[in-house]
């Protein structure tokens, strides 16, 4: 028997299974009694004949002549054809014997229960050709296990058989990829491997990861930053610019907050830049950040600005508050030193000292100006006595300008139309305007202030041949009392 022999050959190496297959029994072929090979002498002293050629006398040739017969044909009663019976003794081929016909078996058929005829089981644990040898070994040609398939057929739709094409999806098209073995065609350019396929299964996982996460984590992460600390301040002023906290240098701001990381330490920013406290700020157990007091000082640029609070985990107000940082005195806040603000009304009772003498002259504050209460512009008389006991009325008027702001006050009145007239017919007067009296003052507390005293010198004519008489300008000070109304 003959095999092809591209059937025995090895597979290739992306053929081979993961692990080496069973190997199957070898077959073990029944033994018939020995027989003469093909051409050879059949009984001893008969010599051998070339194939074809005519052979001794009595022994036929294939295809001889009428002396040396052809092959099949007798050659004398003696030798008859082949598979013809020649005596009893030795049956033809496929026939039975007679006589000695136990010892000569036909082709095929049992000699004896030790050699089975072809195909047929045998005795002594030899099974017949194509059958399984053992339990657990399959017959030779056929397959051992789902994962080790029978020799020459493919191992799964991915592996082709061996010598066959590949087919179109494994790797390259079959069009392209020869028969595994055979030659590669002239110019042949292997394609890039295509792409691994994702698993089902693999899809399936990462889908139920992503809902998990999107779901479940996206939750679990928001739930996360829900309890983060989200710092909150509240902020009041004394003073207001419609809405808007105002503040200046001597006033401050008081703040509370809450939801800071607890015992943290607090920064609080006026813009990007930190304030320096005199005692730091820091949050309570709770988060919670208790009245604090904010003072504002020269280093708080006038203007509008943002304030937040930031603790020392960086968890920072998401929120500002606007603040409007004004000079002191503007609106509605206090001058320096508490004074009162530019916008205050309130008299001031001012008590002026020149040289050795005093007086007492009353101030009126409102909306920023300074006047007295006789700077009208309307004339006013006033009567009195001279050191010689002679009576006067003096008749002036007067008008007034001046200023408050900021803790300082400045006020100037201006006379005008002065004239005496003595009761013993003398008059006198002034023909131009001056400075009557003139006051700078500042605050040193909310309500007490003090300063300088002027006024000009003017020169008086007189008739009765009394002329011109200088009066001399005068300087002192004064202090007053502010009273707010």
């Amino acid at each position: 028997m003959s095999y092809d022999p591209t059937q025995w050959a090895p597979q290739t190496p992306d053929q081979q299974p993961a692990q080496p297959p069973v190997t199957p029994p070898a077959y073990q072929a029944p033994q018939p009694p020995a027989q003469p090979a093909y051409g050879q002498p059949q009984y001893p002293g008969v010599p051998p004949t070339a194939y074809g050629q005519p052979g001794t006398p009595g022994t036929p040739s294939y295809g001889g002549t009428p002396s040396n017969p052809g092959y099949g044909q007798p050659s004398s009663p003696s030798y008859p054809g082949y598979g013809q019976p020649s005596s009893p003794s030795y049956p033809g081929y496929g026939q039975s014997g007679q006589g000695n016909a136990p010892t000569q078996p036909s082709y095929g058929q049992p000699s004896s229960p030790a050699y089975p005829g072809y195909g047929q089981p045998g005795a002594m644990g030899q099974p017949a050709y194509g059958q399984p040898g053992i339990p657990g070994q399959p017959a030779y040609g056929t397959p051992s296990s789902p994962a080790y398939p029978a020799y020459g057929q493919p191992s799964s739709p991915a592996y082709p058989a061996y010598g066959q094409p590949v087919t179109p999806g494994f790797d390259v098209p079959a069009e392209q990829a020869p028969a595994w073995g055979a030659s590669i065609p002239p110019g042949y350019v292997p394609p890039a491997p295509a792409p691994k396929k994702k698993s089902p299964v693999l899809l399936i996982v990462i889908i139920v990861l992503v809902v998990v996460l999107v779901g479940g984590g996206g939750g679990g992460y928001a739930w996360y930053l829900a309890t983060r600390p989200k710092p909150v301040i509240t902020m009041t002023s004394q003073y207001l610019d419609g809405a808007t906290l105002v503040g200046a240098t001597g006033t401050s701001f008081t703040l509370t907050g809450k939801d800071f990381t607890a015992n943290s330490a607090i920064t609080f920013l006026l813009d990007t830049t930190p304030l320096q406290l005199a005692s730091p700020a820091t949050s309570q157990s709770n988060g919670d950040l208790s009245s604090v007091t904010l003072p504002v000082t020269s280093t708080w640029a006038v203007g509008n600005h943002t304030l937040t609070a930031q603790d020392a985990s960086n968890y920072v107000t998401k929120l500002g508050i606007k603040v409007e940082i004004v000079n002191p005195g503007q609106t509605k806040t206090p001058g320096p030193n508490g004074s009162p603000t530019d916008s205050a009304t309130m008299s001031i009772s001012a008590n002026i000292t020149v040289n050795s003498s005093s007086g007492t002259t009353q101030l009126t504050v409102k909306n920023g100006s300074v006047c007295a209460t006789a700077d009208d512009g309307q004339p006013h008389s006033t009567s009195g006595t001279d050191t010689s006991g002679v009576t006067y009325t003096e008749s002036i008027t007067k008008t007034c300008s001046g200023t408050y702001q900021a803790g300082k006050l400045t006020y100037t009145e201006t006379a005008s139309g002065l004239r005496i007239v003595y009761s013993d017919g003398l008059i006198c007067g002034v023909a131009r305007s001056f400075i009557n009296r003139h006051l700078d003052g500042t605050f040193t507390s909310a309500t007490a202030l003090n300063g300088a005293y002027s006024t000009d010198a003017i020169t008086l004519s007189c008739n009765m041949g009394v002329g011109n008489l200088p009066i001399a300008a005068e300087t002192g000070t004064w202090t007053g009392v502010a009273v707010l109304s």
